[in-house]
């Protein structure tokens, strides 16, 4: 009798890199965004050409709108975002050549910045110039892969520890945004570097100020928009893969910082300023400084409704380079000489009555937790509803924000100070009915940051990592929120507490509540939380902490001197009748000491345990409060 055996699947595990180095290396939002979107593209070309020998997506499950676009065949708005994952697995037959689809990757790649080199370099350079590009371009992307008999083996993160492949060190000066690579000019002179870059940097979109200079790979990120358009198309691998790809028109304005700062004094303005002579001579006096039409409101769709609703006869102020709405940019002599008019434009500013926001904006940042390679047919499609049907909306449409990346476990996001912690909870809500919806139990973890549009953008794009994995994961246990502040001197402020703790009953951040208590408190005269109540918070809570030596960080005594929440209660409303003039007021005193409870129970460091439990820390942290502090001294009420 004939035994006959199934035949055993083959599973393809791929991974492109480097992935956050490169989305890091930004000095502008519009850096930021390139690196994501170019890195979702090629892994979009990867996913395709796994498709074209037969192999099927197993997880994440392909956003099929998305790489309909990449073949031509796209239908309703092209996509902006990047939504494909770095690294995925795929179901192979016995006939599947893996080598293939690591050609078609970089194949596609030289094939984008051979465009960019003839429309914009080629005529400008010389050989020297066009070997170093040749050079860097051809040995960027690390690509790795590995073949498996199950979809959930870790045969990839094995054969990533392997690293075969390294970037050799770069000669002569380096590019000013990869600071790792020779910048194109190879010039080792200063004065003939400058020779070189000059005439390039109106063309390339340079920053004249800042005296950039790039290596091939920071000039595609920078050109990338310019280029891939629906003109761009490829047959990769003829006679081989045959697999045809097709651009699509990108739009390259991507909000500045400035502008996510802004956008809720823009909001304000045009929805409220009656006399539209007083914006008219906003954007007058602007452009009569020179400043130039860099910004789109139609990433805001409030501003684009506003824009609608009002029926303004043109396009002022929201789509101005937003940095001339800050006296630190307009007190720049060299940047603006011409103090006259700048006088003007001040006046004009003023005119309008408006406080304008603190200079800060939030970077957010949000990963599923505990996905490794255990990535579900039920929760991969949990997932794609949450990135595509929720996230964009979420993001852009009820908190002003704009979405750099979206897709497989993670997002980023740049947001304004006040929607930011909304944002978060909103998305968190999202993600949670989607996983209930598909019937798999599933958490995700967030990190907000906080940053002055001083602090530099790479820098912030870093940490924001930093936060999500050492504090709302690590720290915190996963299913967390984490919030950071950074100022020009580096950060001041960290907070970070299970979303169980983080949110009050209505799934608003007890946070911001706390915030928005102080701020209409103080505009009626009656602050909540003095400003010397809460710097004395540090002294207080140092009550309750175990004792130790500042200088070496060695505890003294493992157990707090008060070990009791009641004690801390009594203590800070203690403190607070002595620095509140209205401690007496029984309707203001009740509302004051629900807020301290409030206070109390976010300054209390939690963690949710391998089982599930939270359990509390020892000792009180005040940066809970003082970040209430920072968010209602910073932000506006929209």
């Amino acid at each position: 009798m004939a035994v006959t055996t199934q035949q055993s699947k083959r599973y393809f595990h791929f991974a492109l890199g480097p992935v956050q180095e490169f989305i890091a290396q930004a000095r502008r939002t519009r850096d930021f965004w390139a690196g994501s979107f170019l890195l979702s593209w090629l892994a979009g070309v990867a996913m395709l050409a796994v498709e074209k020998q037969g192999g099927k997506m197993r997880r994440p499950l392909p956003l099929r709108d998305y790489l309909d676009w990449l073949v031509g065949e796209g239908k309703g708005e092209p996509p902006r975002q990047g939504c494909i994952p770095n690294r995925f697995v795929a179901e192979i037959g016995e006939e599947f050549d893996s080598k293939l689809v690591a050609e078609a990757v970089r194949e596609a790649w030289q094939a984008l910045a051979e465009r960019i080199w003839e429309g914009e370099l080629k005529n400008h350079t010389g050989t020297k110039v066009y070997d170093t590009w040749r050079r860097q371009v051809d040995n960027f992307w690390e690509i790795q892969w590995a073949i498996s008999s199950g979809p959930d083996e870790d045969v990839l993160d094995r054969r990533k520890s392997w690293r075969t492949h390294f970037h050799r060190p770069e000669p002569g000066a380096k590019c000013t945004l990869m600071g790792n690579w020779q910048e194109l000019s190879g010039e080792s002179n200063k004065e003939d570097a400058e020779q070189f870059w000059e005439p390039l940097r109106e063309k390339l979109g340079l920053d004249p100020d800042k005296k950039e200079r790039l290596c091939a790979i920071a000039a595609i990120k920078r050109q990338l928009a310019r280029h891939f358009n629906k003109d761009f198309s490829i047959t990769l691998l003829p006679g081989r893969l045959d697999l045809k790809l097709k651009g699509w028109n990108l739009d390259a304005s991507v909000p500045s910082v400035y502008y996510m700062v802004a956008v809720p004094w823009l909001i304000r303005i045009l929805e409220k300023t009656a006399d539209v002579s007083l914006l008219e001579g906003v954007h007058s006096a602007a452009r009569a400084i020179g400043i130039g039409y860099s910004e789109q409101h139609s990433h805001i769709p409030r501003l684009a409704a506003i824009y609608k609703e009002r029926e303004f006869p043109s396009q002022f102020l929201a789509d101005l380079d937003a940095s001339v709405f800050f006296d630190s940019e307009l007190n720049d002599t060299d940047l603006y000489p011409d103090r006259d008019k700048i006088g003007a434009l001040r006046e004009a500013l003023r005119a309008l009555k408006v406080q304008k926001p603190a200079p800060y904006y939030a970077l957010l940042a949000m990963d599923v937790d505990k996905l490794g390679g255990n990535l579900s047919p039920e929760l991969s499609k949990a997932v794609s509803e949450f990135t595509t049907k929720h996230v964009p909306g979420i993001v852009a449409e009820q908190h002003h924000g704009f979405l750099v990346y979206a897709g497989g476990d993670d997002l980023l996001a740049l947001l304004p100070l006040d929607t930011a912690l909304p944002c978060a909870a909103a998305l968190h809500k999202a993600y949670v009915d989607s996983t209930k919806r598909h019937g798999v139990d599933s958490t995700i973890s967030a990190a907000v940051l906080f940053a002055h549009v001083k602090v530099s953008l790479g820098k912030v794009i870093e940490d924001v990592r930093d936060l999500l994995k050492r504090v709302a994961k690590d720290g915190c246990g996963r299913d967390a929120l984490a919030v950071r502040t950074w100022n020009p001197g580096g950060s001041n402020l960290e907070w970070g507490l299970p979303w169980s703790e983080a949110l009050d009953e209505a799934g608003n951040v007890v946070i911001q509540a706390l915030a928005r208590s102080l701020r209409n408190n103080g505009a009626g005269g009656q602050d909540t939380y003095s400003s010397r109540l809460l710097y004395k918070l540090r002294d207080r809570f140092a009550l309750f902490s175990p004792l130790h030596d500042p200088e070496t960080g060695r505890v003294f005594d493992d157990e707090p001197v008060l070990e009791d929440d009641a004690d801390a209660m009594k203590l800070l409303m203690a403190d607070y009748k002595r620095s509140s003039e209205h401690a007496e007021a029984g309707e203001a005193r009740n509302a004051s000491e629900d807020d301290i409870k409030s206070l109390l129970a976010q300054c209390q460091p939690k963690r949710r345990t391998q089982y599930g439990r939270i359990e509390k820390s020892g000792g009180l942290d005040p940066d809970a409060a003082l970040l209430a502090r920072f968010l209602a001294q910073k932000g506006m009420s929209l």
